[in-house]
Protein backbone atom coordinates (compact mmCIF):
# COMPACT_ATOMS: atom_id res chain seq x y z
CA UNK A 1 0.00 0.00 0.00
CA UNK A 2 1.45 3.39 -0.96
CA UNK A 3 1.27 6.54 1.15
CA UNK A 4 -1.80 7.90 -0.65
CA UNK A 5 -3.77 4.69 -0.07
CA UNK A 6 -2.63 4.67 3.56
CA UNK A 7 -3.90 8.22 3.95
CA UNK A 8 -7.23 7.31 2.33
CA UNK A 9 -7.62 4.50 4.85
CA UNK A 10 -7.38 7.07 7.68
CA UNK A 11 -10.04 9.43 6.27
CA UNK A 12 -12.99 7.98 8.21
CA UNK A 13 -11.07 8.61 11.44
CA UNK A 14 -10.06 12.11 10.35
CA UNK A 15 -13.69 12.94 9.52
CA UNK A 16 -14.78 11.74 12.98
CA UNK A 17 -12.16 13.96 14.65
CA UNK A 18 -13.40 17.13 12.93
CA UNK A 19 -15.87 19.37 14.75
CA UNK A 20 -18.00 19.71 11.63
CA UNK A 21 -18.96 17.34 8.83
CA UNK A 22 -16.39 17.84 6.05
CA UNK A 23 -15.95 16.91 2.41
CA UNK A 24 -12.56 15.47 1.41
CA UNK A 25 -11.27 15.27 -2.17
CA UNK A 26 -7.94 13.74 -3.17
CA UNK A 27 -6.73 14.02 -6.75
CA UNK A 28 -3.58 13.70 -8.79
CA UNK A 29 -2.59 15.60 -11.94
CA UNK A 30 -5.55 14.47 -14.04
CA UNK A 31 -8.16 12.49 -12.06
CA UNK A 32 -9.94 12.13 -8.73
CA UNK A 33 -8.34 9.46 -6.54
CA UNK A 34 -10.80 9.60 -3.65
CA UNK A 35 -13.91 11.57 -2.78
CA UNK A 36 -15.78 11.62 0.51
CA UNK A 37 -18.77 14.00 0.54
CA UNK A 38 -20.22 15.69 3.60
CA UNK A 39 -23.89 15.39 4.51
CA UNK A 40 -24.60 18.86 3.10
CA UNK A 41 -22.11 19.03 0.23
CA UNK A 42 -21.86 16.32 -2.43
CA UNK A 43 -20.52 17.10 -5.89
CA UNK A 44 -20.90 13.50 -7.03
CA UNK A 45 -17.24 12.87 -7.89
CA UNK A 46 -16.05 9.27 -8.22
CA UNK A 47 -12.54 7.82 -8.09
CA UNK A 48 -11.16 7.79 -11.63
CA UNK A 49 -13.33 10.67 -12.88
CA UNK A 50 -11.24 13.14 -14.91
CA UNK A 51 -10.56 16.57 -13.44
CA UNK A 52 -12.00 19.64 -15.16
CA UNK A 53 -9.44 21.04 -17.61
CA UNK A 54 -8.51 24.07 -15.47
CA UNK A 55 -7.67 21.78 -12.50
CA UNK A 56 -5.35 19.41 -14.40
CA UNK A 57 -1.68 19.51 -13.47
CA UNK A 58 -2.69 21.63 -10.46
CA UNK A 59 -3.35 24.53 -12.85
CA UNK A 60 -5.43 26.56 -10.38
CA UNK A 61 -2.64 26.58 -7.78
CA UNK A 62 0.56 28.58 -7.50
CA UNK A 63 3.27 26.15 -6.40
CA UNK A 64 5.47 28.92 -4.98
CA UNK A 65 3.13 30.61 -2.53
CA UNK A 66 -0.18 30.23 -0.72
CA UNK A 67 -2.95 30.01 -3.29
CA UNK A 68 -6.36 31.48 -2.58
CA UNK A 69 -8.84 29.41 -4.59
CA UNK A 70 -12.31 30.83 -5.16
CA UNK A 71 -14.85 28.44 -6.66
CA UNK A 72 -17.85 30.26 -8.16
CA UNK A 73 -21.40 29.12 -7.45
CA UNK A 74 -21.88 28.46 -11.16
CA UNK A 75 -19.32 25.64 -11.05
CA UNK A 76 -20.81 23.32 -8.40
CA UNK A 77 -23.97 25.05 -7.20
CA UNK A 78 -22.32 26.55 -4.11
CA UNK A 79 -19.55 29.14 -3.84
CA UNK A 80 -16.59 28.50 -1.58
CA UNK A 81 -13.06 29.70 -0.88
CA UNK A 82 -10.02 27.86 0.41
CA UNK A 83 -6.27 28.37 0.73
CA UNK A 84 -3.60 25.88 -0.37
CA UNK A 85 0.13 25.94 0.23
CA UNK A 86 2.82 23.73 -1.30
CA UNK A 87 5.11 22.15 1.32
CA UNK A 88 7.56 19.36 0.58
CA UNK A 89 5.83 18.60 -2.73
CA UNK A 90 2.34 18.31 -1.25
CA UNK A 91 -0.48 20.86 -1.31
CA UNK A 92 -1.84 21.49 2.18
CA UNK A 93 -5.24 22.99 2.86
CA UNK A 94 -5.07 25.97 5.22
Amino acid sequence: MDIVQSFIQTLPIIKQLMREDIMITIYDQDKYIHYSPSADLDFGFKAGDPLPTQYRNFGIMDQHKVSRIRIPKSEYGIAFLFHLEMKMGVFLLQ
